[in-house]
């Protein structure tokens, strides 16, 4: 991967340096950063880490909104009437959901 992985479920919290369960985020053939998905006050929350720069191809952006589609409906989150926009390509910050509206 070029760069160190680990899962910190069972790491201390001070030791953590990607957070607790996140999982690889992987791309092609690559895997290009983490993950971090939790449910808080009734929204999926997804961190998102990246090794390099943020991807810019169109269609990561398309494909990763699909895969957090089928987590959503995994996690039965579209009966709890949680709404989320579109990931998008612009912002600083990389957390990639919002506030329910």
């Amino acid at each position: 991967w070029r760069w160190p992985y680990r899962f910190e479920a069972y790491t201390p919290p001070a030791k953590r340096l990607r957070g607790y369960y996140a999982m690889p985020l992987l791309w092609g053939e690559s895997v290009i950063g983490w993950a971090n998905a939790r449910v808080t006050e009734r929204r999926l929350d997804l961190d998102l880490g990246f090794v390099g720069k943020r991807p810019t191809d169109s269609d990561f952006w398309s494909e990763l909104e699909l895969e957090i589609g089928r987590l959503e409906a995994f996690l039965d989150l579209n009966k709890l009437g949680v709404r989320h926009l579109p990931l998008g390509l612009t912002g600083e910050k990389q957390t990639a959901r919002v506030l329910p509206q």
